[in-house]
């Protein structure tokens, strides 16, 4: 692809730099959604509903970016986007070392069990 080898390495550092921050843009979402739900849950209908229907649409957009429900192709693998699990695993990684019990780790758990989910439905 590259006539020059440093300018191969110096492209493959740059794509995985940008798949980190990718990345990281997308747990911050995620975080910032289980945050609003548990901030729905103080609220009273119906701007309670309103909330989590929104952080769930949130959330939603995230995961069709990440499992290739988008029409994005993530690579020539069979089996799920490698993405997805790698955020699930980020997410929960999240919840279990930085998060001390509550809703907010409950719903960080969640969105990564349902994002793994997602991730083996969204097969073709």
């Amino acid at each position: 692809m590259y006539a020059n080898p440093k300018l191969a390495q110096v492209s493959g550092r740059i794509r995985i730099n940008v798949a980190k921050a990718n990345m990281s843009r997308a747990m911050v979402k995620l975080v910032r959604a289980a945050t609003v739900k548990e901030i729905a849950q103080k609220l009273s209908d119906p701007l309670k509903a309103e909330t989590t229907k929104q952080a769930d649409q949130s959330i939603s957009r995230v995961f069709d970016e990440y499992c290739g429900t988008t029409g994005q192709h993530h690579g020539p693998w069979p089996g799920p986007s490698p993405h997805a699990l790698e955020l699930a695993a980020m997410v929960t990684i999240l919840a279990n070392t930085y998060i001390q019990g509550g809703e907010l780790r409950t719903q960080l758990v969640n969105i990564a069990a349902a994002l793994t989910s997602r991730a083996y439905n969204s097969e073709v």
